[in-house]
């Protein structure tokens, strides 16, 4: 520390010092809600009050560092950095310091709730924070303390805080703090389905953009996607995840690609589109940008998977899931969405150990709202995810209730396409049951979703629901696996199928030669090229990154760049430096989205191996898309057992002939 410079930041003179002058701008630019442009301003005023021996202003650059919210360092050793420097901040702080200290405790201890759900140290800090008697400070732990009760279960202490935040920051006439107790309030008020939250989302992102402070500008937006997507407009969803993947990039907000690729997800899933989306799935499930306790990605690929027609794949990572232990994990803000996603891919491939984890870990939220972290994604009622489960079980009669109040709960919040999905699977159920009128309200079910998902323009949910209301009758499942021999031949312009004593016929496909060629070497890997009737089956040929590695990393550098630039203009009050670099960097941005692909990994150009996986699985789910309407359960069972992609294979479960028997013409 220098002669003439004392502890609080002030010299001898009066004047603030270099380092505390840094951690104005820093605060100023967070304040904006820039999280990364402040980021790099914080660094420097901490390496500053370091070497001018600050020991006041290292410990405001050591909280400036934690940003907003909470765990925004998503790397575990930048992670446990910040937290390293804000222990010895703290612990270097000299007596009299008891504001800022008190700020670190709050910071430290909110942290360590997070992580641990131990919570005790961070209400003990808030007792001291009301005894202190300072407003901003007592909100700022508010808020923290909000992160972590984000738990299904703790809806009243919850909402019990949100509504002190704002409360407290009115009254002292703290317009940041009451945006960010707004933002609260708004996120609890959807998980509670009170009829006032569109409301509140509305002046949340009025007040956001007035103030302004763009990262909490940004949570409002990708709640007004989940909005779109509950009101089924998706394709207006699909804009609007977009547009604010964009501001969450500019931003610097840690969930910014989470958010969107879990948003797309759910838009494709919801369009019946879900199997194009495994490698996204994958991609992001790898991506370091994502909490280490969310598992909901992989549900997603679980999903993704079986809708796919991968069994295997999709079965793998809902064992993943469970070995995880994620039905006993700490009940945290993406933890519902996880159990109901896998509980939808469980349904497709018919997994009774992932079913029995559901019913046991939702024993006690039945018809609570499924959403995800901030409210950025809805999966409707979770009574849905039971009736699956019940489904999946064999428990009809408990599976027709849960599904039901599924119908119910997914109308009473506005989730249009989950009411239909939850609509068409109690029909379905009720035709497996196939009690005293079951049969006539199935099929009054499933006119119902199909007619609602045409108007809403879900074209293909509304095609397989009216290929589902005229598979009236099945035959029966013979005790001892499939009778008789499967044969597969083509006679002129048609297809002839053989299967348990009946025979389908479908018109002349290039799909369908596809598939024989596949369902007569059951268990073997088939290239995409092979069956395209291109050369070799041999390695595939490189995909050409649109960016390189090394145009990505300058990319990067560039982007930080300019966002340091902009905040250093913005402290500087230089409007027009600023809105050069921001014209630049909205540019870039713009460029790096149209490169990258969901997991942050590049977009590839299209090779002669890229170009036969997508035709030929497009090719195999037309001809079983057309197989299923000659009948239903073979195009179903074909569908999950027919998985896709640079190499395809047939792998039958219980229900498909082993190998078939292709017949000469």
């Amino acid at each position: 520390m220098g002669a003439d410079e004392g502890d609080d930041g002030e010299r001898g003179d009066g004047q603030q010092s270099p380092a505390s002058v840094l951690v104005a701008r820093a605060e100023a630019v967070l304040r904006s809600g820039r999280l990364a442009s402040a980021r790099p301003l914080f660094e420097a005023a901490l390496a500053a009050a370091t070497e001018q021996g600050d020991r006041a202003a290292a410990a405001d650059a050591a909280l400036g560092l934690g940003g907003l919210w909470l765990n925004e360092h998503r790397s575990p050793i930048d992670h446990e950095r910040v937290l390293a420097i804000q222990g010895r901040s703290l612990a270097a702080l000299p007596e009299g310091e008891e504001r800022r200290a008190l700020r670190l405790r709050l910071r430290l201890a909110a942290e360590e709730a997070y992580a641990t759900e131990d919570r005790e140290p961070l209400r003990s800090a808030l007792d001291a924070a009301r005894d202190l008697g300072d407003p901003a400070v007592l909100c700022e732990g508010l808020s923290l303390h909000h992160h972590t009760l984000l738990d299904p279960i703790l809806d009243e202490e919850r909402l019990a805080v949100a509504r002190e935040i704002v409360q407290v920051a009115a009254a002292a006439d703290e317009p940041l703090a009451a945006l960010i107790g707004l933002t609260w309030l708004t996120v609890d008020q959807y998980l509670a389905e009170d009829p006032q939250a569109d409301r509140s989302r509305a002046e949340l992102e009025q007040r956001a953009e007035a103030l302004p402070c763009d990262a909490v500008l940004y949570v409002a937006r990708v709640m007004g996607v989940m909005v779109l997507i509950r009101a089924a407009r998706l394709d207006e969803a699909e804009v609007a995840a977009d547009a604010a993947l964009r501001l969450g990039l500019e931003v610097g907000d840690a969930d910014a690609l989470a958010y969107y690729s879990g948003q797309i997800l759910l838009i494709r899933w919801l369009q019946g589109r879900a199997g194009e989306m495994v490698r996204a799935a994958a991609d992001t499930v790898a991506s370091p940008s994502l909490a280490p306790v969310n598992h909901g990605f992989t549900g997603a690929l679980a999903l993704a998977a079986a809708e796919a027609g991968d069994t295997e794949q999709a079965v793998a990572a809902l064992d993943r899931l469970r070995r995880a232990g994620v039905a006993e994990d700490p009940h945290h803000s993406v933890w519902m969405v996880t159990m109901a996603i896998a509980m939808e891919a469980a349904a497709v491939v018919g997994d009774e150990a992932t079913a029995a984890m559901v019913t046991s870990a939702f024993a006690e939220l039945a018809d609570r709202p499924v959403l995800g972290s901030l409210a950025v994604v809805c999966l409707g009622s979770s009574s849905r995810s039971l009736g699956l489960a019940a489904a999946v079980r064999g428990d009809l009669d408990e599976a027709v209730r849960l599904l039901t109040d599924a119908v119910a709960g997914s109308e009473r919040m506005g989730n249009r396409p989950l009411a239909l999905l939850s609509r068409a699977d109690l029909a379905l159920v009720l035709r497996r049951r196939g009690g005293p009128g079951d049969e006539a309200r199935a099929i009054d079910l499933l006119d119902a979703a199909a007619a609602g998902s045409e108007a809403f323009g879900l074209e293909r949910r509304a095609e397989a629901w009216r290929r589902a209301r005229e598979d009236r009758a099945t035959a029966p499942r013979a005790a001892s696996g499939p009778a008789g021999e499967a044969t597969v031949a083509r006679r002129g312009g048609q297809w002839e199928l053989t299967w348990r004593g009946r025979r389908v016929e479908v018109e002349h496909l290039v799909g369908m030669e596809h598939l024989a060629h596949l369902l007569v070497r059951p268990g073997q890997e088939v290239s995409a090229l092979r069956l395209a009737g291109q050369a070799g089956d041999g390695p595939a040929e490189v995909a050409h990154e649109v960016l390189d590695e090394q145009a990505r990393r300058e990319l990067r550098a560039r982007i930080t760049d300019l966002q340091e630039e902009m905040a250093e203009a913005e402290g500087d009050f230089d409007d027009e430096r600023a809105a050069r670099a921001r014209v630049e960097l909205d540019a870039l941005v713009d460029g790096v989205n149209d490169a990258i692909g969901l997991g942050g990994r590049s977009r590839r150009f299209s090779t002669s191996t890229e170009r036969a996986r997508t035709s030929v699985g497009k090719a195999l789910r037309r001809a079983i898309d057309r197989i299923a309407d000659a009948d239903a359960e073979l195009g179903r069972e074909l569908g999950r057992a027919v998985q896709t992609g640079t190499r395809c294979t047939y792998r039958p479960g219980t229900d498909l002939p082993e190998r078939w028997r292709r017949l000469e013409p």
